[in-house]
Protein backbone atom coordinates (compact mmCIF):
# COMPACT_ATOMS: atom_id res chain seq x y z
CA UNK A 1 0.00 0.00 0.00
CA UNK A 2 1.18 3.35 -0.52
CA UNK A 3 2.63 5.62 2.22
CA UNK A 4 -0.19 8.10 1.52
CA UNK A 5 -2.91 6.08 1.15
CA UNK A 6 -1.99 4.70 4.67
CA UNK A 7 -0.86 8.73 6.34
CA UNK A 8 -4.71 9.28 4.70
CA UNK A 9 -6.73 6.60 6.83
CA UNK A 10 -4.70 7.30 9.99
CA UNK A 11 -5.83 11.10 9.79
CA UNK A 12 -9.69 9.75 9.54
CA UNK A 13 -9.41 7.55 12.61
CA UNK A 14 -8.28 10.18 14.20
CA UNK A 15 -11.01 12.62 13.11
CA UNK A 16 -13.30 9.76 14.08
CA UNK A 17 -11.72 9.39 17.88
CA UNK A 18 -12.04 13.13 17.94
CA UNK A 19 -15.42 13.37 17.09
CA UNK A 20 -16.62 10.43 19.14
CA UNK A 21 -14.86 12.35 22.03
CA UNK A 22 -16.26 15.53 21.54
CA UNK A 23 -20.11 13.90 21.39
CA UNK A 24 -19.60 11.90 24.60
CA UNK A 25 -18.39 15.15 26.13
CA UNK A 26 -15.41 12.93 28.19
CA UNK A 27 -12.21 13.13 29.14
CA UNK A 28 -9.51 12.05 27.33
CA UNK A 29 -6.11 11.94 29.18
CA UNK A 30 -5.41 14.49 31.26
CA UNK A 31 -7.57 17.11 28.62
CA UNK A 32 -10.90 17.53 28.68
CA UNK A 33 -13.50 16.44 26.20
CA UNK A 34 -13.83 19.65 24.62
CA UNK A 35 -10.31 20.47 24.25
CA UNK A 36 -8.91 17.11 23.48
CA UNK A 37 -11.59 16.87 20.48
CA UNK A 38 -10.68 20.54 19.31
CA UNK A 39 -7.33 19.57 18.83
CA UNK A 40 -8.51 16.19 17.14
CA UNK A 41 -10.66 18.03 15.15
CA UNK A 42 -7.89 19.79 14.01
CA UNK A 43 -5.61 16.94 13.50
CA UNK A 44 -8.53 15.56 11.31
CA UNK A 45 -8.91 18.91 9.08
CA UNK A 46 -5.53 18.30 8.46
CA UNK A 47 -5.60 14.92 7.48
CA UNK A 48 -8.85 15.90 5.34
CA UNK A 49 -6.64 18.55 3.37
CA UNK A 50 -3.68 16.10 3.35
CA UNK A 51 -6.14 13.33 2.10
CA UNK A 52 -7.57 16.12 -0.92
CA UNK A 53 -3.33 16.45 -1.68
CA UNK A 54 -3.17 13.23 -2.47
CA UNK A 55 -6.11 13.06 -4.16
CA UNK A 56 -5.29 15.77 -6.26
CA UNK A 57 -1.66 13.90 -7.09
CA UNK A 58 -4.05 11.41 -8.27
CA UNK A 59 -5.92 13.83 -10.79
CA UNK A 60 -2.63 15.19 -12.03
CA UNK A 61 -0.76 12.05 -12.69
CA UNK A 62 -4.49 10.74 -14.38
CA UNK A 63 -4.12 14.16 -16.30
CA UNK A 64 -0.50 13.04 -17.15
CA UNK A 65 -2.06 9.91 -18.43
CA UNK A 66 -4.61 11.57 -20.64
CA UNK A 67 -2.37 14.18 -22.26
CA UNK A 68 0.23 11.70 -22.38
CA UNK A 69 -2.22 9.28 -24.83
CA UNK A 70 -3.80 12.33 -27.01
CA UNK A 71 0.06 12.82 -27.71
CA UNK A 72 0.41 9.00 -28.86
CA UNK A 73 -2.94 9.54 -30.64
CA UNK A 74 -1.73 12.74 -32.44
CA UNK A 75 1.51 10.78 -33.40
CA UNK A 76 -0.61 7.99 -34.62
CA UNK A 77 -2.73 10.21 -36.89
CA UNK A 78 0.57 11.62 -38.66
CA UNK A 79 0.65 8.24 -39.82
CA UNK A 80 -2.47 7.75 -40.45
CA UNK A 81 -3.35 5.94 -43.76
CA UNK A 82 -4.07 8.55 -46.40
CA UNK A 83 -7.39 8.08 -48.20
CA UNK A 84 -6.92 7.91 -52.14
CA UNK A 85 -9.25 8.04 -54.57
CA UNK A 86 -6.81 5.72 -56.97
CA UNK A 87 -6.33 2.25 -55.70
CA UNK A 88 -3.11 0.98 -54.78
CA UNK A 89 -2.32 -2.33 -55.51
CA UNK A 90 -0.59 -5.84 -55.61
CA UNK A 91 3.20 -5.05 -54.54
CA UNK A 92 3.09 -1.18 -54.68
CA UNK A 93 0.08 -0.97 -52.14
CA UNK A 94 1.55 -4.24 -49.79
CA UNK A 95 5.09 -1.65 -49.68
CA UNK A 96 2.59 1.67 -49.55
CA UNK A 97 0.79 0.63 -46.83
CA UNK A 98 3.44 -1.14 -44.90
CA UNK A 99 5.68 1.94 -44.49
CA UNK A 100 4.53 5.24 -43.22
CA UNK A 101 7.86 7.01 -43.46
CA UNK A 102 7.30 5.81 -47.67
CA UNK A 103 3.83 6.82 -48.19
CA UNK A 104 3.92 10.18 -46.29
CA UNK A 105 6.88 11.21 -49.51
CA UNK A 106 4.73 9.66 -52.12
CA UNK A 107 1.30 10.61 -50.98
CA UNK A 108 -1.27 9.58 -53.48
CA UNK A 109 -1.49 9.46 -57.44
CA UNK A 110 -2.24 12.49 -58.77
CA UNK A 111 -5.67 11.71 -60.78
CA UNK A 112 -7.90 8.93 -61.40
CA UNK A 113 -5.82 7.65 -64.54
CA UNK A 114 -2.30 7.08 -62.72
CA UNK A 115 -3.44 3.90 -62.14
CA UNK A 116 -0.87 1.05 -61.65
CA UNK A 117 0.25 0.13 -65.45
CA UNK A 118 2.30 -2.39 -67.36
CA UNK A 119 5.54 -1.33 -69.25
CA UNK A 120 8.32 -2.88 -70.50
CA UNK A 121 11.55 -1.90 -68.87
CA UNK A 122 15.02 -2.63 -69.40
CA UNK A 123 17.16 -2.44 -66.59
CA UNK A 124 21.07 -2.78 -66.01
CA UNK A 125 23.63 -3.57 -62.29
CA UNK A 126 26.33 -2.18 -61.67
CA UNK A 127 28.78 -2.12 -58.78
CA UNK A 128 27.11 0.92 -56.76
CA UNK A 129 23.97 1.23 -58.39
CA UNK A 130 21.34 0.50 -61.31
CA UNK A 131 20.00 2.01 -64.63
CA UNK A 132 16.09 1.83 -65.31
CA UNK A 133 14.27 2.90 -68.70
CA UNK A 134 10.65 2.48 -69.37
CA UNK A 135 8.89 2.48 -72.04
CA UNK A 136 6.20 4.43 -70.13
CA UNK A 137 7.74 7.06 -69.92
CA UNK A 138 9.61 7.45 -73.37
CA UNK A 139 8.70 8.33 -76.99
CA UNK A 140 10.37 9.04 -80.34
CA UNK A 141 11.58 12.52 -78.87
CA UNK A 142 12.91 11.36 -75.82
CA UNK A 143 14.38 8.36 -73.76
CA UNK A 144 13.69 8.50 -70.15
CA UNK A 145 16.40 6.86 -68.01
CA UNK A 146 16.81 6.51 -64.57
CA UNK A 147 19.95 6.37 -62.56
CA UNK A 148 19.97 5.08 -59.25
CA UNK A 149 22.94 5.51 -57.12
CA UNK A 150 23.66 3.25 -53.90
CA UNK A 151 26.38 5.38 -52.33
CA UNK A 152 23.74 8.06 -51.13
CA UNK A 153 20.58 6.40 -52.24
CA UNK A 154 19.63 9.55 -54.74
CA UNK A 155 19.05 9.23 -58.23
CA UNK A 156 18.67 10.97 -61.51
CA UNK A 157 16.09 11.01 -63.58
CA UNK A 158 17.86 11.83 -67.19
CA UNK A 159 15.30 13.15 -70.40
CA UNK A 160 18.53 11.40 -72.84
CA UNK A 161 18.24 13.79 -75.76
CA UNK A 162 21.63 13.41 -76.38
CA UNK A 163 22.94 13.71 -79.97
CA UNK A 164 24.68 10.48 -80.85
CA UNK A 165 28.90 10.32 -80.52
CA UNK A 166 31.28 7.75 -81.21
CA UNK A 167 32.32 6.71 -78.13
CA UNK A 168 34.00 3.52 -79.37
CA UNK A 169 37.16 5.04 -77.81
CA UNK A 170 36.42 5.63 -74.78
CA UNK A 171 35.01 2.19 -73.98
CA UNK A 172 37.81 0.83 -75.97
CA UNK A 173 40.20 2.86 -72.92
CA UNK A 174 37.93 1.79 -69.97
CA UNK A 175 36.73 -1.78 -70.89
CA UNK A 176 34.38 -3.77 -69.11
CA UNK A 177 33.31 -7.17 -69.11
CA UNK A 178 29.80 -6.66 -69.54
CA UNK A 179 28.40 -4.41 -72.88
CA UNK A 180 26.37 -1.21 -71.50
CA UNK A 181 22.93 -1.02 -73.18
CA UNK A 182 22.23 1.16 -76.01
CA UNK A 183 20.22 3.04 -74.07
CA UNK A 184 22.38 4.01 -71.49
CA UNK A 185 25.68 3.94 -73.41
CA UNK A 186 25.98 7.35 -73.78
CA UNK A 187 24.59 8.94 -70.17
CA UNK A 188 27.33 6.34 -68.89
CA UNK A 189 30.16 7.18 -71.08
CA UNK A 190 29.28 11.31 -71.59
CA UNK A 191 27.79 13.05 -68.60
CA UNK A 192 30.62 13.60 -66.45
CA UNK A 193 29.18 16.39 -65.06
CA UNK A 194 27.20 13.97 -62.98
CA UNK A 195 30.30 11.65 -62.11
CA UNK A 196 28.15 8.66 -63.50
CA UNK A 197 30.68 6.95 -64.21
CA UNK A 198 32.70 6.75 -61.55
CA UNK A 199 29.88 6.67 -59.42
CA UNK A 200 28.10 3.82 -60.80
CA UNK A 201 31.46 1.59 -61.46
CA UNK A 202 31.48 -1.08 -63.78
CA UNK A 203 28.48 -2.93 -64.94
CA UNK A 204 27.93 -6.47 -63.40
CA UNK A 205 25.70 -7.95 -65.53
CA UNK A 206 24.32 -7.23 -69.15
CA UNK A 207 21.04 -5.15 -69.54
CA UNK A 208 17.92 -7.32 -69.45
CA UNK A 209 14.49 -6.42 -70.42
CA UNK A 210 11.53 -7.54 -68.65
CA UNK A 211 8.04 -7.07 -68.13
CA UNK A 212 7.25 -4.59 -65.31
CA UNK A 213 4.62 -2.01 -63.82
CA UNK A 214 5.15 1.85 -62.75
CA UNK A 215 2.70 3.97 -61.12
CA UNK A 216 2.67 8.02 -60.18
CA UNK A 217 2.32 9.68 -56.88
CA UNK A 218 1.99 13.01 -56.17
CA UNK A 219 5.69 12.48 -54.97
CA UNK A 220 7.42 10.43 -56.81
CA UNK A 221 6.97 6.81 -58.59
CA UNK A 222 7.08 3.10 -58.07
CA UNK A 223 8.65 0.09 -60.33
CA UNK A 224 8.07 -3.22 -60.61
CA UNK A 225 10.41 -5.20 -62.59
CA UNK A 226 8.94 -9.29 -63.52
CA UNK A 227 12.84 -10.39 -63.76
CA UNK A 228 14.49 -9.39 -60.27
CA UNK A 229 11.01 -9.08 -58.78
CA UNK A 230 11.92 -5.88 -57.27
CA UNK A 231 9.81 -3.25 -56.19
CA UNK A 232 11.54 0.09 -56.55
CA UNK A 233 10.05 3.61 -55.01
CA UNK A 234 11.60 6.53 -56.06
CA UNK A 235 10.54 9.47 -53.25
CA UNK A 236 10.60 13.04 -54.54
CA UNK A 237 10.01 15.81 -51.85
CA UNK A 238 11.61 18.90 -50.54
CA UNK A 239 13.02 20.00 -47.33
CA UNK A 240 15.29 22.36 -45.09
CA UNK A 241 17.94 22.08 -47.28
CA UNK A 242 16.41 22.06 -50.75
CA UNK A 243 15.03 19.32 -53.01
CA UNK A 244 15.31 15.39 -52.66
CA UNK A 245 15.26 12.39 -54.76
CA UNK A 246 15.89 9.22 -52.90
CA UNK A 247 15.40 5.70 -53.70
CA UNK A 248 14.76 2.50 -51.89
CA UNK A 249 14.48 -1.27 -53.08
CA UNK A 250 11.79 -3.69 -52.01
CA UNK A 251 11.15 -7.62 -52.57
CA UNK A 252 7.94 -7.77 -54.34
CA UNK A 253 6.32 -9.86 -51.54
CA UNK A 254 3.14 -10.57 -53.22
CA UNK A 255 4.64 -11.44 -57.08
CA UNK A 256 1.91 -14.07 -57.40
CA UNK A 257 -0.91 -11.24 -58.45
CA UNK A 258 1.22 -10.18 -61.02
CA UNK A 259 1.84 -13.41 -63.02
CA UNK A 260 -0.08 -13.86 -66.29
Amino acid sequence: MKLRYVITISFILIFCVALIAFLSNEYIGFFSAQTTSSILLWIGAISFAVALLSQFKDVIELTEKLFSRKSTKEKQNNNAIIPCDTPIIHGFGEIWFQNANIRNILRCPPSENDIEKETQIIFQSFERGEMIWTKLDSNDDKEVVYVLFEDDQTFLRIDNKLRKFNIGSLEQMYPTDYKIDGKFREIYWRLTSFHIKQRLGKPTSNSQSSYGACQQFEGGRMFWVNTTNNIYALLEYKDKTGEKRLWKKFPNVLWWKYQK
